[in-house]
């Protein structure tokens, strides 16, 4: 019989990280072959999500999430109950829905939480107060890139495709700042 995973290692992704994960080519390994089980709400699930074109002359390209959670590398969370409803309506008068549904589903059920947006950030420290439960893009992709041993040359090209497809690169105060900046010399 196959135990459950516990709920502090399920991670709840936003739609930003979801997005600067897909932008690296390489979505489907890292949902799969990281520590974590990752999850998203049903906000994010419903949200259309596109990236840059490989062909920059080109139409964003538009990314399927059917695939990630047809192999369950990527599983969907709605909201459940009435605390979990009051938490996403009190969490939506400051964030984006995606985020306050994110939050509230980290709060109410123990997951970990992955956003890079500093308010959803700032509020999930106080409201929850455990930063080894709040994650990031960078984070993850260098969690990932070292259990999988990445070559530096394989990793620059992973980074770069997030940073030009998904448009991010960590900020300054990232805690994984530097990591990211060496590795896209």
């Amino acid at each position: 019989m196959k135990r459950p995973v516990p709920s502090h290692s399920v991670a709840i992704l936003d739609a930003c990280v979801l997005i600067n994960l897909m932008a690296s080519g390489r979505a489907e390994e890292i949902l799969t072959g990281s520590e974590y089980k990752f999850g998203i709400c049903t906000v994010v699930s419903s949200e259309t999500i596109y990236l840059r074109a490989a062909d920059s002359n080109a139409p964003p390209d538009e990314v399927k999430l059917d695939p990630f959670m047809k192999s369950k590398s990527l599983t969907v969370y709605g909201l459940s109950g009435d605390t979990e409803q009051t938490l996403y309506v009190d969490y939506a008068a400051d964030l984006d829905d995606g985020e306050a549904m994110t939050l509230a589903l980290a709060f109410s059920r123990g997951f970990s939480m992955a956003t890079d947006d500093r308010k959803a950030r700032r509020i999930f420290l106080k409201e929850i107060g455990d930063s080894t439960r709040l994650l990031s893009t960078a984070q993850i992709l260098r969690a990932w890139s070292k259990k999988e041993g990445l070559a530096s040359g394989e990793l620059k090209k992973l980074l770069l495709e997030v940073s030009r497809r998904g448009r991010f690169s960590p900020p300054s105060g990232d805690p994984d700042f530097s990591w990211w900046s060496k590795a896209v010399l």
